[in-house]
């Protein structure tokens, strides 16, 4: 026996040796356990195990490359490396900036990325204004005109294009900068509601998922001009709210809809997919007959992206969750944009219409302050639902943050004004012993299903028997592993809501749909925004 132990750790060992030299040459650990830069490819790393001298090849999956100095995959950046042809940037003199959007943007197509450069970085994977498509192609002219040596390299090509990019960003930004200059702040009398307001986004809007938002406002004002307190007369529908404590558009509780938004943190993937699917039956369904529906805040890692595109053709709202998912209060805006507009454009390789992911909600609800919203303000993004909030009596309605926030505020909290730009804020959900948290798996519940369906109710009347602002339910799929009671629990609360026949089950998009064109509850069964959804892929 202990021959044939030892026979089998030989072998075990030569067939380890072999592997590593079979890749071309090996590699000494430094260190006994841990990963390290690979010698060739900003792409691959070494990783060391405990008790072996030797490292194993990592590769880093879906277009992340290694950072030296947070020794994880991240999003490709030239803080980290510059390429040619898919080799690690060491020896190039290739100058580029902190953050190079046109190469991040090339990797999501080829997401085997042996050889991004080389694609020729075609323009409808990349961030980009409307007009640019033929603006950011590399012409055969432009081409000719680079020195013979540089005509196939893949690196002069790519500086071509971002030179380019770079002017682009340029002019598009100093037009932004006139249009504001010329417009002046609004009286109390005039019309807030302009011609030139256009309908955001939706789900069954054919516009072209290559483009990011371009939110066009009712009235557009520099942050600094922004309202210092709530002033109705020139806070209006549909892109300013500041009555939180009632409901839009003065409708009275009896003709409005309860909505009840179910929210989900984290990954998608073989442990939580079986579980959505069951909570979100498609003979559970509205009053208009169309299937309940959900947001999902999705963060990148352990994620299964066909799982998540099968919940986005069933009509649940898609949301950034950020790529790595860590503590970002501290985050410049450059870090904050690669986190949540690269995962929305992971999102959108993968399937989900660009237009469509409008919302965010920052991993441990660490916001991060004017960094963080300035970024969603000029991406184009609608809404944050990040911030907790105290219960209130009445519960508080979400706001634009054209005005300070209506409610106390702990970290990293935003100093300047983003009109538009709305807050779903993380209202309070009371547990056991009364104690208050912000996302129910948080809190001490009782563990059988009796117990758990009544404090959901108990919460949920706060909201139905007041003024009906929206009931937010957000918690980790993750509470729910392998807890039927709680899953039970949670299904008993949504048919007893269903039954009351004024309770809507609706996306965080599509509530904020309803706030901008509040709509009283005869209307609902013909309001667009919560019709069925057809999203186009």
């Amino acid at each position: 026996m202990l021959k044939a132990g030892r026979s089998c750790v030989s072998i075990t060992s030569l067939i380890f040796f072999v592997g590593v030299l079979g890749r071309g040459h090996r590699f000494k650990c430094p260190t006994s356990s841990g990963t390290v830069s690979h010698d060739s490819s900003y792409r691959l790393n070494w990783i060391c195990h405990n008790g072996t001298n030797w490292a194993t090849q990592g590769t880093c999956d879906f277009g992340y490359i290694y950072n030296d100095r947070t020794r994880i995959c991240e999003w490709p950046n030239a803080d980290i490396a510059t390429f040619a042809n898919d080799v690690a940037g060491r020896n190039l003199s290739t100058a580029l900036p902190a953050t190079v959007w046109p190469l991040a943007g090339a990797f999501f197509k080829d997401q085997e990325a042996k050889s991004q450069a080389d694609k020729g970085f075609t323009p409808d994977n990349r961030i980009k204004p409307a007009g640019a498509e033929t603006i950011l192609a590399i012409s055969d002219k432009e081409t000719s005109e680079l020195p013979i040596k540089d005509r196939n390299s893949s690196v002069s090509r790519y500086e071509l294009l971002l030179s380019r990019w770079q002017n682009l960003r340029k002019v598009w930004k100093l037009k932004k900068v006139m249009e504001l200059n010329k417009e002046t702040t609004p009286s109390v009398h005039d019309t807030v509601n302009k011609t030139e307001t256009t309908t955001l986004p939706s789900q069954t809007s054919s516009t072209s998922s290559a483009i990011p938002l371009q939110r066009i406002r009712p009235t557009r004002k520099p942050l600094v001009d922004a309202d210092s307190n709530c002033n109705k007369s020139r806070c209006k529908l549909p892109d300013c709210y500041c009555d939180v404590l009632n409901i839009p558009n003065g409708l009275p509780p009896k003709k409005t809809p309860q909505i009840v938004m179910v929210t989900w943190d984290d990954s998608v993937n073989g442990g939580n997919f079986e579980f959505l699917k069951r909570v979100f039956a498609r003979n559970r369904t509205n009053l208009n007959g169309c299937p309940i529906t959900g947001t999902v805040f999705l963060s990148h890692k352990w994620t299964d992206y066909k799982m998540v595109q099968e919940l986005y053709k069933r009509g649940h709202e898609i949301a950034s969750h950020s790529l790595s998912h860590t503590d970002c209060a501290k985050c410049n805006e450059t870090i904050w944009r690669n986190e949540i507009l690269g995962q929305a454009l992971m999102v959108h390789a993968n399937g989900v219409n660009r237009s469509d992911i409008v919302g965010m909600r920052a991993p441990f609800l660490a916001i991060g302050g004017d960094a963080m919203f300035h970024m969603l303000w000029s991406n184009g993004f609608l809404y944050d639902s990040s911030i907790p909030s105290p219960q209130t009596d009445p519960p508080m309605w979400p706001y634009t943050l054209d005005n300070p926030i209506p409610h106390s505020c702990y970290g990293t909290c935003p100093k300047y004004r983003y009109p538009g730009l709305w807050e779903v804020p993380m209202t309070g959900v009371v547990g056991l012993g009364g104690i208050k948290c912000s996302m129910y798996d948080a809190c001490v519940m009782p563990e059988d299903t009796e117990g758990l369906t009544k404090i959901f109710w108990d919460n949920f009347l706060k909201h139905y028997s007041t003024n009906r602002a929206p009931y937010l339910l957000s918690a980790h799929a993750a509470w729910f592993w392998g807890k039927w009671n709680r899953q039970n629990a949670l299904s008993n609360f949504m048919d007893k809501a269903l039954k009351l026949g004024d309770v809507w089950f609706v996306s965080i998009y599509q509530a904020l749909k309803w706030m901008q064109q509040p709509t009283p509850l005869e209307n609902l069964y013909s309001f667009q925004p919560w019709q069925c959804a057809k999203p186009e892929i």
